[in-house]
């Protein structure tokens, strides 16, 4: 087992995408070959080498860990599947894109589309769980099907849009909450704002007790939805217009 430590090197300024950053892809290549694995970088492919500087170290479980300020990396964690991968900075776009299995740590924020659809499929993330210890941008758990979601600040607008399954955890979010949402739950630390909640897809709130949330076992989500278990909870239907088997839960 090896922990991969990808560390951006200095005056790196371009668009990068990182799909081929996987866990699971580096534990087949040799340390060679993960050297010169080639990277999108403003569209051209350069070796990841020139691009990160990168430190492998024998351990009992494999982790992949990238450090930096990656705001112009996007695809962080796209389509991970096994074992953790952890981020250290704010991040880009499409973090998580596509997320079947394992876990994902962002010491940071992230952009746009948390854990949806990678390229032209239908289905975002679907098994595994995030945990961000920041914000979210918009259209995090877009098409979400499976998994967990912790984000710790707020997310923008239309989280959750078209969600099928799983649970998204959040502090609060902006307009367009739920839109075509199918199934699947919304923890929230705050009631939803006006620009949330005044939408005919939307149900009125009544109280409602979440035993549920007590299976989460994970001591990190088992401590941000406490006081939502605590507090006299309230339940939100959505979306109506697609069955209303959707739930936004705040205290």
């Amino acid at each position: 087992m090896t922990i991969y430590h990808l560390q951006l090197r200095p005056n790196v300024n371009e668009a990068i995408n990182a799909e081929t950053l996987a866990l699971d892809h580096f534990e087949r290549l040799s340390k060679a070959e993960i050297r010169r694995l080639p990277v999108s970088v403003d569209q051209y492919p350069r070796p990841l080498e020139e691009i990160f500087e990168i430190e492998c170290q024998e351990a009992e479980e494999s982790r992949l860990i990238v450090e930096g300020d990656l705001r112009r990396v996007d695809y962080l964690a796209a389509a991970h599947q096994q074992g953790e991968f952890r981020v250290l900075g704010d991040a880009g776009n499409f973090v998580a894109a596509g997320m079947r299995g394992g876990s994902l740590v962002v010491n940071g924020s992230v952009g746009d589309f948390l854990a949806a659809p990678i390229g032209s499929r239908k289905s975002g993330m679907s098994g595994g769980e995030i945990r961000v210890s920041g914000t979210a941008g918009n259209y995090a758990a877009h098409r979400m099907r499976r998994g967990t979601i912790l984000i710790r600040g707020g997310a923008g607008k239309h989280l959750a849009a078209s969600m099928v399954a799983g649970t998204v955890m959040v502090d609060h979010c902006d307009a367009g909450l739920a839109i075509g949402m199918k199934r699947g739950s919304i923890v929230m630390h705050q009631p939803p704002n006006s620009a949330c909640t005044e939408s005919p897809r939307l149900s009125s709130p009544h109280s409602f007790t979440p035993n549920f949330l007590r299976l989460f076992r994970s001591p990190e989500i088992a401590a941000f939805i406490r006081p939502v278990i605590a507090a006299n909870a309230h339940r939100i239907r959505a979306d109506l217009t697609l069955g209303g088997q959707g739930e936004i839960i705040f205290p």
